[in-house]
């Protein structure tokens, strides 16, 4: 027996997007502005003539629309990454679990979107490359991120820039991202500081009595090299 009436096809104010970054059509979150005519709009033919039971309605959703404008104003300020501030960043770091560690904002945001991208990390090397960037701020620096397949189940990830962090940070965000049972080497190079440089000598120049035959230190950036940093685990 057929109902008296006609459901609606689909719900009214309801739009779902792909993101702009080719995403896998879960959809975008859209503020509905319009709550009172979307209520309205699912009324079966009968009442939908009936101005006092429309009135009724309207008073109740009208309240949710209130309510759906100030969710979405929390969500957009106090739970988006880029507008966030100190304790709402704290807040954030809570949900993805990444402590500020005495961080600034700035920093912290960018911790943020790291740890996020690690959360998310399926093990591919698009997602190992994509942390060690974001991580080492190579947009700026210009650097590039190599993945190397080494069987078996070994993989080295190589971030070919001046590191801006610590060899050991770089190293335990990508052993969270990689896939399990897969045995990780991280190398980084560090930052060619006249301290830390070296240059290879001349074997005519060798001093026999030296126990650094072959190597001596140098201040000049553009001769000298640095020893890159490996760490497997």
């Amino acid at each position: 027996m057929p109902f008296p009436f006609h459901l609606p096809s689909e719900i009214p104010g309801y739009e779902a997007t792909t993101s702009d970054t080719g995403g896998d059509g879960a959809g975008t979150l859209h503020e509905v502005t319009d709550h009172v005519g979307g209520a309205l709009a699912l009324l079966i033919a009968q009442y939908q003539d009936s101005p006092l039971l429309q009135g009724l309605i309207g008073s109740y959703v009208h309240q949710i629309q209130d309510v759906e404008h100030g969710l979405v104003q929390i969500y957009q300020n106090a739970l988006s990454i880029e507008t966030a501030i100190g304790v709402q960043l704290d807040l954030i770091g809570r949900v993805v679990r990444e402590a500020r560690d005495a961080r600034t904002d700035d920093d912290y945001r960018r911790a943020l979107r790291v740890r996020i991208l690690v959360n998310r990390s399926q093990g591919r090397h698009e997602d190992l490359i994509a942390i060690v960037r974001l991580f080492e701020d190579m947009d700026t620096s210009g650097g590039t991120v190599k993945v190397q397949d080494l069987q078996p189940a070994r993989i080295e990830v190589r971030a070919e820039a001046p590191s801006v962090n610590e060899p050991s940070e770089v190293h335990k965000r990508v052993r969270l991202a990689k896939a399990a049972g897969v045995s990780l080497t991280t190398i980084t190079h560090p930052e060619a500081t006249a301290g830390r440089l070296f240059v290879l000598g001349r074997a005519s120049t060798y001093v026999s009595t030296n126990a650094t035959t072959g190597l001596s230190w140098t201040g000049d950036t553009a001769r000298g090299g640095a020893l890159a940093h490996a760490l497997t685990g």
